[in-house]
């Protein structure tokens, strides 16, 4: 998240009013997630008077499906910005208020990699799914449910936010916290460490 890259040049015009909270949802647009929900949910945000921009990125089946839509939209609070590098789209992380992790009901998903993601850049989450990452959300305080394929329960979990700006500070700072768990060097010795338990007996290895 803090390598140098690029800013897609719809993120540097919204990042000008600071005011704006800015939503991402960065996946591969396969028939498994909830991406109609998420562009049904931006009128609805837009006549409840919320400033704010939602950011689509990625590839996949749906990539013509959200391109279309967003164009029928026309709308100025959503963009669609490809398939990004690692290095660009941890730029357009590091601007952003809110992740949105939208998985169908039918999902089989526990603990996605942008969970990974999300948290290593502090960002709050607007999530569908249950299990495992439902209750890290909930036990942080880091994010919130919204109800699968319901446009009113997504916008309203991300009016939830908008208009509670210190709720949404709280949620970003437990989100980062939550992925100090996830970091690499603490995961990576925690295995070394079950290595070294397991090499004290020569029978094990």
């Amino acid at each position: 998240m803090r390598e140098d890259g690029e800013t897609p040049e719809q993120l540097v015009e919204a990042c000008k009013d600071n005011q704006t909270v800015k939503i991402i949802f960065a996946s591969s647009l396969g028939s498994n997630y909830d991406v109609k929900t998420i562009l049904d949910c931006v009128p609805l945000l837009e006549k409840a008077g919320l400033n704010f921009c939602i950011f689509i990125a990625g590839i996949g089946p749906l990539e013509n499906f959200v391109k279309n839509s967003i164009r029928e939209l026309s709308s100025k609070n959503i963009f669609y910005v490809g398939n990004p590098y690692s290095d660009e789209l941890a730029r357009i992380y590091s601007h952003c208020d809110i992740g949105i992790s939208a998985y169908l009901p039918s999902s089989m998903v526990s603990l996605p990699i942008k969970a990974f993601h999300y948290t290593a850049a502090g960002l709050a989450i607007v999530n569908s799914l249950g299990g495992d990452f439902c209750q890290l959300l909930a036990e942080s305080k880091s994010g919130i449910q919204y109800e699968a394929e319901n446009s009113q329960s997504l916008a309203g979990a991300i009016k939830w936010y908008c208009e509670n700006p210190q709720v949404l500070i709280d949620a970003k700072k437990a989100s980062y916290n939550l992925g100090l768990n996830f970091d690499a060097d603490l995961q990576y010795s925690k295995v070394s460490n079950l290595l070294k338990l397991l090499t004290i007996d020569k029978k094990l290895i």
